[in-house]
């Protein structure tokens, strides 16, 4: 990387416009030294916009900082400082229209890449939970859209209040479990209310699809035309099945109908014979 701003590529072709801090999250946090902080940090700005993020883990907003940047304006006429959200910084990017550099592929250090590329906790039940509730996510969202696009209302406030609390959960100092126990104590309720609130939400689209699908008619026993046996051609209803597939390719299911067949639902009039 040779700015700290670029595109970032994912594995999927998707991009996001991305901000890398070279100095960390602390580049702003000692205000005696935002002279050096912003000369260091001017080297690496893809545009006339620069990132000071100011402050560090767990510490409140210093009390000094408005005065702070007043005095830069004053004495920096040509440089104007301005306390604002990371959202705003990035709009500010936007705006100007530059033509970014593209980055592709994990960002470790060449030297690191191999070393502890992932994190080790004794916590274990953090990552399951979280991968479960993000593949529930996923699922309800598919079906969500489909269910949509057949008529359906989109559960948009409820899915946007999960990806909140997926992305809590997945910040590194949570699912990583590195806290004491009391820490995740919010996190067991979070995890359980997401795994119900999304079986929910995946239910009521799955039953809206399904209550699109005609399911009428019977199931003929393909017996006509086959020369070993005289047998009458067979028809009988079956309670309907469907299958949905979540997967982003196709596959065979081979549905079970024993129970059907062996609850008095075909005649017993008639044997059935499969693959003659």
């Amino acid at each position: 990387i040779t700015q700290s701003d670029f595109i970032w590529k994912g594995l999927d072709g998707s991009t996001i416009l991305t901000h890398w801090m070279p100095l960390g999250y602390r580049a702003g946090l000692n205000l005696d030294r935002l002279e050096q902080s912003f000369s260091d940090l001017d080297k690496y700005a893809a545009t006339s916009h620069i990132l000071m993020p100011c402050g560090s883990g767990s510490m409140p907003p210093q009390a000094e900082i408005p005065q702070a940047v007043r005095d830069w304006n004053t004495t920096h006429p040509g440089i104007e400082m301005k306390i604002v959200t990371p959202k705003e910084f990035f709009q500010a990017l936007e705006q100007t229209k530059k033509k970014f550099e593209v980055v592709e592929g994990e960002l470790y250090d060449n030297e690191l890449v191999d070393v502890f590329p992932q994190v080790c906790t004794s916590r274990l039940w953090i990552v399951q939970s979280s991968r479960e509730c993000e593949g529930l996510l996923m699922a309800a969202e598919e079906f969500a859209t489909i269910a949509w696009l057949l008529g359906a209302d989109y559960p948009t406030s409820e899915l946007h209040e999960a990806w909140e609390n997926i992305l809590f959960i997945a910040f590194h100092d949570i699912v990583t479990g590195c806290g004491v126990d009391e820490i995740y104590e919010e996190v067991k309720e979070i995890c359980s209310s997401l795994k119900a609130k999304l079986t929910h939400s995946l239910n009521q689209s799955l039953s809206y699809i399904a209550g699109k699908v005609d399911t009428g008619g019977e199931v003929f026993c393909g017996l006509r035309n086959n020369p070993k046996l005289c047998l009458p051609e067979i028809y009988f209803p079956l309670h309907p099945r469907i299958k949905l597939n979540t997967e982003p390719y196709v596959r065979i299911f081979i549905l079970n109908l024993s129970d059907e067949l062996n609850s008095g639902k075909v005649s017993e009039n008639y044997n059935l014979f499969m693959d003659i």
